[in-house]
């Protein structure tokens, strides 16, 4: 991504990489924490949103998002469509990560994977 980035004119001094955004949860409570977050602008497909706007909310991070086309969605506009075993079970898997995000910031209130003290948006 950082490639791409640089590749469309981002500055390559802008941008912060996290290593260890294991999942969207880690991700997002590594953005507030970590590095000091407070408002994002999520960009990520479109089955995925939903999931990743509560996530950063209820972690304290006001976000808005774009959704990219995909396979459940919007498989005329994402190029391509994939088998329907392979649909269902993708389904599935997001229902499961929902009711885990929810446990996640409802009930379990973890910490990431992996802490540390925050930087803030740095260089790398």
């Amino acid at each position: 991504m950082r490639t791409y980035l640089i590749n469309h004119g981002v500055p390559a001094d802008v941008i912060t990489r996290d290593y260890a955004g294991f999942d969207t949860f880690d991700s997002c409570a590594r953005a507030r924490t970590i590095f000091g977050v407070d408002a994002a602008v999520l960009v990520t497909q479109d089955y995925h949103l939903a999931r990743a706007l509560f996530t950063c909310k209820k972690l304290g991070i006001d976000a808005v998002g774009l959704a990219v086309p995909d396979w459940q969605h919007l498989p005329d506009r994402a190029g391509f469509s994939w088998p329907m075993s392979m649909r269902r079970g993708n389904t599935v898997r997001e229902w499961v990560a929902r009711a885990k995000a929810v446990a996640q910031t409802e009930i379990l209130e973890p910490s990431p994977k992996l802490g540390g003290p925050e930087v803030g948006l740095v260089p790398n």
